[in-house]
């Protein structure tokens, strides 16, 4: 039954989680999140509500997005697919790693799905910007600052190989 898979996908999640290592804080939000992920369950278009386009790039654009059956804000990709056969292997790979990755320094992912020519892949939208703007508009990041992120970056890293076999290039 779906309840007793539900239990099941829980008590798996929990055993991941306890092998992470991790700080109180970081082991909430990661739980909050899987929480999420498991309520947003299938997706289609009609679920989304744009609120604003992201960036754009590698053949297809992101978007903030609102889930309105769980009034959840999202980043969703959007990639055509009229693409080389290289970049729609290498999406393939990707969405496999992020449907298993559960670590804190890693982007969640919440699903994604096909429709009409274009394959949409929703994500946690990080409502801090991304690293590179952030530095290109900061005239100096302390020390100490740069240091955390520096940790986490390759904390995030390290889990990719150490559990994926994945090296970031």
């Amino acid at each position: 039954t779906k309840n007793s898979t539900s239990v099941a996908n829980v008590e798996a999640l929990t055993k991941k989680l306890e092998e992470l290592e991790m700080n109180d804080e970081q082991r909430a939000r990661l739980e909050q999140f899987l929480t999420q992920k498991e309520l947003v369950g299938e997706m289609a278009t009609e679920d989304f509500e744009k609120m604003g386009e992201l960036g754009s790039g590698n053949g297809g654009v992101v978007w903030k997005v609102m889930h309105k059956p769980t009034d959840l804000v999202m980043a969703r990709k959007l990639i055509h697919l009229e693409i080389k056969p290289a970049v729609r292997n290498q999406i393939i790979r990707e969405l496999k790693v992020l449907h298993e990755c559960n670590s804190p320094y890693i982007v969640g992912f919440y699903g994604a799905f096909y429709n009409d020519g274009e394959i949409s892949i929703c994500m946690e939208y990080m409502d801090g910007g991304s690293l590179d703007l952030i530095l290109k508009n900061a005239r100096r990041i302390p020390e100490r600052i740069l240091g955390r992120i520096s940790v986490a970056v390759l904390r995030g890293l390290s889990y990719l190989r150490e559990k994926h076999s994945i090296m970031h290039r």
